[in-house]
């Protein structure tokens, strides 16, 4: 069995952007991730963030998955 580590957020206030910090706490993550056995580190981007996904494809991920919804409504 693989060990998956999650990351639910990475929120920067817009006060503080294209400083880096981003990238330090993403980082972070990945360090943690290693140190814990992790063999892949995952997460969830809205498919309206263009900003996210490219600064995640920069960092080297890779679209893994789609998920679909439809209201029911």
């Amino acid at each position: 069995m693989k060990k998956i580590a999650y990351m639910d957020d990475l929120y920067v206030n817009e006060n503080f952007r294209h400083m880096g910090i981003a990238k330090k706490l993403y980082s972070e993550a990945e360090s943690r991730a290693i140190q814990m056995g992790a063999e892949r580190l995952d997460l969830i981007v809205w498919e309206f963030n263009e900003v996210a996904k490219k600064f995640y494809e920069s960092l080297g991920m890779k679209t893994q998955r789609y998920i679909f919804e439809k209201n029911c409504k």
